[in-house]
Parts: C-alpha cells; sequence; structure tokens
C-alpha cells in the first residue's frame, strides 16, 4: 500500500459516505412527508 492509494480509497470511502447519506436523507424526507399526510387527515 503505497500512500497515493490509501488517499484514493479514502477519497472513494468519502464519497460512498456521501451518497448514503444523501439516499438516507431522502428516504426520511419521503418518509416524514408521507407521515405528515396521513396526519392532516
Amino acid at each position: 500500500m503505497t500512500l497515493i492509494d490509501k488517499r484514493q480509497l479514502k477519497e472513494k470511502f468519502n464519497k460512498n459516505i456521501l451518497s448514503v447519506k444523501w439516499v438516507i436523507n431522502t428516504i426520511l424526507i419521503i418518509f416524514v412527508s408521507l407521515n405528515a399526510r396521513t396526519f392532516m387527515k
């Protein structure tokens, strides 16, 4: 493992975490908006 490999791995890891957070946030927003609709009725 060279320093460059570690740096590339870290960048990929950070991008994966960002996309995972984005997906989780999207699911949460959809879930909350669906619940809000059911409560409004």
